[in-house]
């Protein structure tokens, strides 16, 4: 019965100790060793292996001891243990049930909350991890303020279940372990030697059970980490902590294990860590500090530097690491560098479900038939075109996803499988013979042509059987929704059963395949725990034998989405991986070489926050009347630092982002600023992710950077360089083909858009919407203003007062068949407000008439079979294009206004800086299609009635000058157009959403609003 602290600082020997103990043992001598966690448990397995092994040798954790406990027990009727997610839901069920009973008040407004119901979990775990009973607790809050006394009750409300209904929580297991081992002194009386290995807390019953398997051991060695010539050392203290509750629960001897002073950098910062007065060592190279612009040039940079220890020192893939303090906001960045380099990576804790593109897909499909979405074409479209469906048996060709777009923008479909029937009758009863040729816009993009005839009635079909297939039962219990939509998406991965939607896989994408499949596995594991959940939980709180009610398909997704919400998925990596892992799971483990990130303020050390259910003060007035928990703030950030570093064997790179996402300056943390100080001048890597690479890790870089130029050079192609494509674009741009001033004008504001929609001829597909969008408004604006002046072609004030409300209203009338919009509620009151609008305007337009009169309302030049405006000089270029108004003087001279819907202002140095071009090049226009000069010109701001403050006669020098400008912006871009020149430059105060180069330009700058 012989109890041992085996006591040393990090790395010193002790599990090796361990090991070498075991092995003195006769064979199939019974040995349990106890770890933290599983990983520890495998590197525990493999350390004995290489030492030559052992037979009879049981490596667990705590939780598995509990339950061999119970097991080797024999109880024939063992209690389950409650599934974490079920075990959610109960104490969300029992919260409300405490309300509807009126036994909650200050918490009441809390029921059915995720959150809450999250808290309450992980205080049940802390309580019964201290071992507080319900009734103590209760009898200690009796009395007192609503807020402690409800949550005793809530606790013994969860207890009680348990207990009737016969389940038990991991937590509750211990209880259970320790009780049966107390009950049977003969259990696991033959146990030669117990070891627990690097666990660095023990709540109160772990002790207890430790304490009885102890007493029938007969040798028990306990290693620690610790020094004991610095008891209270602030790197130690956790570690001291542990230690003190072991010597309160056993009869112990204690001795150190201190190997031999190492020597060389991590030796020197393991001894040196956080104290005092030190004299900074020379650096030798294996203790690196690297700092980084962001976490994603962080994260690339470790990759890259442990890759270089596998290629160049030889270390094994599974003998690096990559640590930091919360993996999460890395892990996006780790898996796309890790792909990239050919480094498989094994992740401790799995990512979020939610986060995988499968579920997405599989969450948005459920969701479709919501009142929420309730089939609108954007989430429709989405799940016909997503890669993880087939809709082969739906009759769906190729295509056939764009042409229902085409026909939801046409038709107005905003939501509601009416609205579609809708737009399918009406586009099946279009004559078959209407023809669908593709035309020309005025900006030379091709127009979609709605499907007509039997193209719309095919679709309507394909649309109805989709239907069909995604709606769910109208009424239906859970156990009925689960197995409807275990029916929708098919019993395996694999394969599916015919009119299944399945999981779609290829053998070139081989681990996103494996990646999905096991999210689908685990969403299906979800789907398990909600049946579970209502045969054990259900049943239990509404009595035994009683039918649980039909569940409203939209509570069912709902539930399901929480579920996912809370639910993580870890994708096997098979063969050899580098590790990545929090400071807390890669506690015990060693590796050769580790990579420490996220070195910034706030990140590590992390901030500690009390306890938002029990507070500090509470925590201490609850230990006063003998409720044994352990206060919430300890203070043990260092202690983690200290873990992390320590795991490295040979080599430790040190990393933190000097930029935060938001692109301000990222201070570094304390514990960066010890590590440097520990070494005298050591050198510090700072990086840019725009930085030429001469250590490539991929492919992709090899041949990035195989021929970068120093940082000092300019880069041998420069950025939107595509003049290897000239002869292309000069059949695309050349003199006989037509330009437009919006052409040059978008030009002007960044060459990659003026690419990607007339190069590329992408545009954003917009899906119809609720309301008219300000394109639309635009719109009307214009035919309002031009039908009006038609009826009035003398500019008669008179007359265009009194035309205003008919033609207006003619315009309203189709207004949403014309621009693609569905009327809101509103339309008549916003109708209203539009008239007055105009009616400001046109009353500020007759102000500013003068003696010029209307004459050429939406004159067009280069449409409607009128001249083009020839322009020549450096290029050769025809403009086209409709002037929205020519107004004449008496003596023949001419003024240009050009509506503008929006309240961008205009001025003279938009003009000179090339941003502005349309005004100038209409007065050119005018001037050649009437043969007379152009006086004035300004944009006319319909909203604000007045005009811009870009006026032609008052430019420097006068029209001729606003136009020589224009001509000269016009002939620079036309050039640079035809040369190849559509590097991305972002407008000032941002880029436009309806760039179609956003998905893809890395110089995308959203507006600021």
């Amino acid at each position: 019965m012989t109890i041992h602290f085996l006591l040393a600082p990090a790395r010193a020997g002790k599990t090796a100790h361990a090991v070498a103990r075991i092995r003195e043992l006769p064979p199939l001598a019974p040995v349990r060793v106890l770890v933290s966690g599983q990983m520890q448990a495998v590197a525990f397995r493999r350390r004995l292996a290489r030492a030559g092994g052992a037979l009879g040798v049981e490596v667990q954790t705590f939780y598995d001891l509990y339950a061999d406990v119970l097991a080797l027990a024999g109880d024939a009727n063992p209690l389950p243990r409650l599934p974490a997610p079920v075990r959610r839901r109960l104490i969300r069920r029992l919260t409300t049930q405490l309300c509807d009973a009126g036994q909650l008040s200050y918490y009441a407004p809390l029921r059915g909350s995720p959150g809450f119901s999250r808290l309450l979990v992980g205080l049940f775990e802390e309580l019964e991890r201290g071992r507080v009973f319900p009734g103590d607790l209760v009898a200690a809050t009796a009395g007192q303020e609503p807020r402690l006394a409800e949550l005793a009750h809530l606790y013994a409300a969860y207890q009680t279940w348990l207990g009737d209904n016969n389940w038990t929580d991991a937590e509750g297991q211990g209880w259970l372990a320790a009780r049966v081992l107390e009950n049977d002194p003969a259990l696991l009386s033959d146990l030669a030697l117990l070891i627990v290995d690097g666990l660095d807390e023990f709540n109160p019953t772990q002790l207890a059970v430790l304490r009885l398997l102890a007493d029938r051991a007969a040798e028990t060695i306990i290693t620690l980490t610790g020094d004991p010539d610095r008891p209270n050392w602030v790197a130690h203290r956790r570690f001291a902590r542990a230690r003190a509750a072991l010597s309160q629960t056993l009869d112990t001897s204690r001795r150190g294990n201190r190997e031999a002073s190492k020597q060389g950098d991590l030796a020197h910062l393991e001894a040196n860590l956080f104290e005092p007065d030190v004299a900074p060592l020379p650096a030798n190279g294996a203790v690196e500090f690297l700092e980084a612009q962001n976490r994603a040039a962080e994260a690339r940079e470790a990759l890259r530097w442990l890759k270089a220890r596998i290629v160049r020192e030889g270390a094994a893939l599974s003998d690096v690491a990559v640590i930091a303090r919360n993996v999460t906001p890395y892990r996006p960045f780790l898996e796309e560098t890790g792909a990239e380099f050919g480094m498989p990576l094994r992740f401790a804790s799995g990512a979020p479900l939610r986060a995988n593109p499968a579920i997405a897909a599989l969450l948005n499909l459920l969701a479709l038939p919501l009142p929420a979405v309730d089939w609108s074409p954007r989430a429709l479209l989405d799940a016909l075109t997503s890669p993880y469906f087939d809709w082969g048996d739906c009759g769906l060709l190729p295509g056939d996803a764009d042409r229902l777009g085409d026909a939801a923008r046409t038709g107005q479909v905003v939501s509601g499988p009416d609205q579609w029937r809708e737009a399918f009758q009406r586009l099946s009863d279009r004559a078959a013979e209407e023809p669908e040729t593709p035309g020309q816009s005025d900006e030379g993009l091709t127009r979609r042509h709605p499907p007509t005839g039997k193209e719309a009635a095919r679709l309507e079909a394909v649309f109805e059987e989709i239907v069909a297939q995604i709606t769910p039962p109208p009424t239906a219990t859970l156990r009925e929704r689960v197995a409807w939509v275990e029916e929708l998406i098919g019993e395996d991965p694999e394969g599916a059963t015919q009119r299944n939607l399945r999981l779609r896989r290829s053998a070139s994408h081989l681990r996103i395949a494996e990646r999905d499949v096991a999210a689908l596995h685990a969403f299906k594991d979800i789907l398990r725990n909600l049946m579970l959940d209502e045969s054990a939980v259900g049943q239990g709180l509404v009595g035994r034998g009683s039918i649980l009610p039909h569940l409203p398909y939209g509570t069912f997704v709902a539930e399901l989405i929480q579920a996912v919400d809370e639910a993580t998925c870890q994708t096997p990596a098979e063969g050899d991986a580098v590790l990545v892992a929090s400071a807390m799971e890669a506690r015990g483990l060693g590796f050769d070489s580790v990579a420490l990130l996220g070195l910034a303020e706030g990140d590590f050390p992390r901030a500690e926050r009390e306890d938002v259910l029990l507070r500090e003060a509470d925590r201490d007035w609850l230990a006063e009347r003998g409720i044994p928990i352990e206060p919430g703030l300890r203070g043990d950030e260092a202690t983690f630092f200290y873990q992390a570093v320590t795991r490295a064997r040979r080599r430790l790179l040190l990393c933190r982002p000097y930029l935060a996402d938001d692109g301000q300056e990222w201070e570094a943390s304390p514990y960066w600023a010890a590590a440097l100080a520990l070494f005298d001048d050591p050198p510090v890597r700072h990086v840019r992710p725009t930085d030429p690479v001469a250590d490539a890790a991929s492919e992709q870089e090899l041949t990035l950077y195989s021929n970068a130029q120093p940082a000092t050079a300019q880069p041998a192609i420069p950025r939107g360089d595509l003049s290897t494509l000239t002869a292309r674009l000069a059949e695309r741009f050349g003199p006989d083909q037509p330009w437009s001033s919006s052409r040059l004008e978008t030009y002007a504001k960044c060459p990659l858009h003026f690419w990607a929609t007339y190069a590329m001829r992408l545009e954003p597909r917009e899906l119809p919407q609720v309301g008219f969008d300000v394109l639309a408004l635009g719109s009307i604006y214009h035919l309002i203003l031009e039908k009006l002046y038609d009826r009035a072609p003398d500019g008669d004030p008179e007359r265009l007062r009194a035309a205003l409300p008919k033609v207006a209203q003619e315009v309203y009338d189709s207004a949403p068949n014309d621009y693609g919009f569905r009327p809101t509620p509103l339309w008549e009151r916003q109708q209203e407000e539009l008239t007055e609008t105009l009616r400001r305007t046109l009353e500020a337009l007759i102000e500013v008439a003068g003696e010029y009169k209307p004459t050429a309302p939406e004159l067009a030049f280069g449409l409607k079979e009128e001249p083009p405006l020839v322009l020549e000089g450096g290029q050769f270029l025809k403009l086209r294009g409709y002037i929205d108004r020519v107004d004449r003087a008496p003596d023949g001279r001419l003024r240009i206004i050009d509506y503008k819907a929006g309240s961008t202002p205009i001025s003279a140095r938009d003009l000179t800086d090339g941003y502005r071009l349309q005004l100038p090049l209409y007065a050119l226009a005018a001037e050649q299609a009437l043969g007379a000069q152009v006086a004035s010109g300004f944009y006319w701001h319909i909203n604000s009635a007045k005009p811009s403050s870009l006026k032609l006669e008052k430019y420097e020098g006068g029209v001729a000058g606003a136009i020589e400008t224009a001509v000269e912006h016009t002939m620079e871009i036309v050039a640079a157009v035809r040369a190849g020149k559509f590097a991305p430059t972002p407008p000032d105060g941002g880029c436009p959403s309806f760039c179609p180069a956003v998905p893809f330009c890395d110089q995308y700058k959203p507006k600021a609003w």
